[in-house]
């Protein structure tokens, strides 16, 4: 059944009177400021060189940022589509919740006239109560997941979970999602939502991303932290390098031209290089905790710093056509110790710098990221 909706925001709604009779806000926590400590080897690549960065706004010469102000939401009487858990209220889509949502995969289009049109199941599924909502878009991708995901409930109070009847969440594919939803703890039946099934539920809460725009509350690392104990890391400690170096050379995205000799040239340090691919959420939970220092390639492996001690150095090799800092902001939660190399492009000289760089080759300088990790181990 396909059917078009006007888009509407999370928060002209919430202004309304009584939220229209559709939502209601409570405050979790207040914002914070997080400290962000400089980049030692980075800030003098980066002085030289004129990047685009993520998150919008940021920049590498800052020092802080401020979080997020976690909010928990609850909708009532709404539609929820597809494993993303976008939310309609009447004939308008928050398009707030379309986050990630994927064309064919959630079964929505952009109409000419700036409306959006959603494929909705022929057999709507209805869910009486109130039921607590883990769906996120792009749920097959480690990073979101862990974060827009498991990370949802990093602020809101175990009373508020009790109170649900079920927990909405995508339908799994991958063992870590499984994983990390077991580890969650949750005493709640589990109800998954496929792409393209469509629900209509009394009450849904959604607490709202302690993430927003990559600026992670406070409240993220003891979530982690927790979960890393549940069940407790499956084997002691020294079984796990101290040097770790994560070998992206499996992925298809952002390929690291020499990635080969910046591993030859760390192993000579006591590196030891792993595909994290090959490791069950468990063990790399383990891998982090453990590390003493840890080099690695931009990508969603980072993501297990949220796992990772304050003793662990962190050292990430970014490409001047995108740098995003989710991660340094993620170390600076978890008190570890970071800094970054910048690699270059493979591109002509006089070419520009790539918008959206994920399916581009680029080199990064071997001499820089033994000099990054000589000074990260000698501090």
């Amino acid at each position: 059944m396909r059917k078009t909706f006007t888009k509407r925001s999370l928060q002209s709604l919430v202004d309304l009177p009584d939220g229209g009779g559709h939502v209601i806000a409570r405050l979790l926590a207040p914002a914070a400021r997080v400290e962000l400590p400089p980049l030692p080897t980075g800030q003098a690549m980066l002085a030289q060189l004129d990047v685009p960065t993520e998150p919008g706004g940021a920049h590498w010469t800052e020092d802080h940022y401020q979080s997020v102000a976690p909010v928990l939401i609850e909708f009532r009487d709404v539609l929820v589509h597809s494993a993303t858990g976008i939310v309609c209220v009447d004939d308008q889509v928050i398009y707030n919740t379309m986050h990630q949502a994927e064309q064919a995969l959630d079964g929505w289009a952009p109409e000419p006239d700036g409306t959006i049109a959603l494929q909705l199941a022929d057999d709507i599924v209805d869910l009486p109560g109130r039921h607590l909502s883990l769906l996120t878009g792009s749920a097959g991708n480690y990073y979101h997941w862990t974060m827009d995901g498991l990370g949802r409930l990093a602020a809101l109070p175990t009373d508020e979970i009790e109170g649900c009847a079920s927990v909405l969440h995508p339908a799994f594919t991958q063992d870590f999602q499984r994983d990390g939803f077991r580890r969650l703890g949750l005493a709640l039946p589990a109800l998954p939502v496929p792409n393209g099934a469509t629900l209509r539920v009394e009450r849904l809460v959604v607490p709202w991303s302690v993430l927003g725009e990559h600026r992670p509350h406070p409240s993220v690392s003891p979530l982690f932290q927790r979960l890393a104990q549940h069940p407790p890391p499956a084997a002691a400690p020294g079984l796990y390098p101290a040097r770790l170096y994560i070998d992206r050379r499996g992925s298809q995205n952002r390929p690291l031209t020499n990635e080969a000799a910046v591993i030859d040239a760390l192993t000579q340090r006591g590196f030891i290089a792993v595909r994290l691919e090959d490791y069950a959420l468990s063990a790399q939970i383990a891998l982090f905790a453990q590390a003493q220092i840890i080099v690695a390639p931009h990508g969603t492996g980072l993501t297990n710093l949220v796992y990772a001690g304050r003793q662990t150095k962190v050292i990430e090799l970014l490409m001047d056509a995108w740098v995003n800092w989710c991660f340094r902001r993620l170390a600076a939660l978890g008190g570890q110790d970071y800094d970054c190399v910048i690699g270059l492009e493979d591109r002509p000289a006089d070419a520009p710098l790539s918008v959206w760089p994920h399916d581009r080759s680029w080199t990064v300088s071997v001499p820089h990221v033994l000099a990054a990790v000589d000074r990260a181990l000698a501090a």
